[in-house]
This record gives C-alpha cells, sequence and structure tokens, in this order.
C-alpha cells in the first residue's frame, strides 16, 4: 500500500554555504520526494538501493523552517514475504563543507596480506601476516567557484605509523579522484571466519591546514580464493560455506527492521553455523 510521510524541520543559519544532503538508506519500494512543494526527485524505483538527495541547491531554507515530503509505493513490487512498505533503513541529515567532501559511496579501500600467513595457538586468536597492502581511493566534490588544494590523509587506527597523504587540486564546481600511497602494516590482524578482526581506517580532508571533512570506514585484510578441486579459500583455508537467505519478512515489528532485530538473526545464524549471508 503507498504511504505518504511528512517531515517538518528547522535548519541552522551557521549551514549558510554548506553541502547539505539527506542520505536515505532504504525505502520500499518505489519512492518520490518533495522539498517545500517543489519536486525533489520524480521516482527511485528500487527499495534495496539507497537514495541520496542534496538539498542546499533545490530551495532548502537555510535558517528556516522546511517541509520533506515522502511518497513510497509498494503496492506491486512486495514480495511472497512481505516486505511492507515505508522507510525501511536509516535516514541521515548532514552538512559537510562546499569546497571539498568525500563524495557519497567513493571510498574504496582494497586490503590484502602480503609476505607469509602466520597462525596463532587457536582459531579465536586469528592468523596475521608479516605484513598488508590497503589501498585507499575516493573522489573529492567541490560545489564551490573555485578550485580548491586539498590534502587527503588516511590511516589505519590499529596500526602504529600506517598513514599516507596525498595532494589534490578539486576543480571548481566539480570533482577529482584521490588515491592515498598504500598503507603496510606490519604484523597485519586478517580478518578470518573465527576472527574477522576490522582495521579501522580514517580518512581527513584539509584545505589550508583546516580539516573540512572526515569519515572512518571499517576494513578487513584478508585473501580469498576460488580453486576448481577445493572451492572457497581464506587465507589460504578452505571453508564451505553454509548460507541462509535474509528476506525483509519482519513485518511483525514494522517495516524499518530495529537495527537489533538484524543483530539477533545474525546471531541466531552464527548459532547453528552458519557463515554467510545472502541479501
Amino acid at each position: 500500500m503507498p504511504i505518504c510521510s511528512r517531515k517538518r524541520f528547522t535548519v541552522p543559519a551557521a549551514w549558510q554555504g554548506t553541502h547539505v544532503e539527506l542520505y536515505v538508506e532504504g525505502a520500499l519500494s518505489v519512492s518520490s520526494w518533495w522539498l517545500n512543494g517543489a519536486p525533489l526527485l520524480p521516482l527511485h524505483t528500487s527499495g534495496y538501493t539507497s537514495v541520496v538527495l542534496r538539498l542546499d541547491n533545490a530551495g532548502l531554507a537555510i535558517g528556516g523552517d522546511n517541509t520533506l515530503v515522502a511518497f513510497v509505493d509498494g503496492t506491486e513490487t512486495t514480495g511472497w514475504w512481505y516486505e511492507g512498505a515505508g522507510l525501511t533503513r536509516h535516514v541521515t541529515l548532514t552538512s559537510s563543507s562546499a569546497a571539498a567532501r568525500v563524495a557519497t559511496h567513493s571510498l574504496a579501500a582494497p586490503a590484502a596480506p602480503a609476505g607469509a600467513i602466520h597462525a596463532r595457538a587457536t582459531p579465536a586468536e586469528g592468523l596475521f601476516s608479516d605484513s598488508a597492502s590497503v589501498t585507499p581511493s575516493l573522489v573529492l566534490e567541490n560545489a564551490g567557484s573555485a578550485p580548491v588544494a586539498a590534502v587527503v590523509a588516511c590511516a589505519l587506527v590499529e596500526a602504529a605509523g600506517a598513514a599516507t597523504t596525498v595532494s589534490v587540486t578539486v576543480p571548481a564546481g566539480g570533482e577529482a579522484p584521490a588515491a592515498c600511497p598504500p598503507l603496510a602494516p606490519a604484523s597485519a590482524e586478517l580478518w578470518s571466519l573465527p576472527r574477522p578482526f576490522l582495521y579501522t581506517l580514517a580518512i581527513t580532508v584539509s584545505v589550508g591546514g583546516a580539516v573540512v571533512d572526515a569519515m572512518n570506514a571499517s576494513v578487513g585484510v584478508r585473501a580469498v580464493a576460488w580453486d576448481s578441486d577445493h572451492g572457497l579459500l581464506v587465507n589460504g583455508q578452505r571453508v564451505k560455506m553454509r548460507g541462509y537467505c535474509n528476506h525483509e519478512s519482519w513485518g511483525g515489528v514494522g517495516a524499518a527492521v530495529p537495527d537489533r532485530v538484524d543483530l539477533l538473526r545474525v546471531q541466531q545464524v552464527r548459532g547453528m553455523g552458519g557463515n554467510a549471508w545472502r541479501t
């Protein structure tokens, strides 16, 4: 059934001249959006992909009141497991520098072990490799009217000395790719099934010595390969996949499934010996 929701909100005057963005993680299933009575996004046809709405150049009243309208219709697309309809994930309103910011969904950080892989006394203590290669890359956006010289710093929080920087010129009203030199932590902790260790990748963007944007991302270092004789190999170890399907089948708690419910599902799957997740 279709659902129409209205949200009234006030934007601080301090946000004048910034990049204002609304990030909708999920809206099942076909959605349309309006801001202050004007069309913002005519049609988004997938409830399983996020919606990114830029507001500062679309009639947003900075320092005043605003009304956002979302019309979500799941009539024609509801599966047999009944996903429901409406906003199904978190919605976040952010303000960031218009001069230089990390473009949404642009960060990538391939990570792989380097050198020999070593096992500890028990699987629960995990694996480590002599070193690792983590290669962060991203895209910077500049909504201003002049080119900007920015410095991007990349660091692995848990690894001493694993930090690099790169300088990038972002054209006015445009974007530019930025790739930090590879990070090479020594005695790198690996992601494995018994011990899924994750590093924290910290990204900061500076202009004129002042930080204008920052973000953290989780990175797992592991070697993944597929062999015709042995199947899936993770860090050189054979893994037999035991997978389960994750449907939007929690209508009893509402279409917007709480994070705690998904955590419960993961815990139950792990308790049954599952190690794979089909989304």
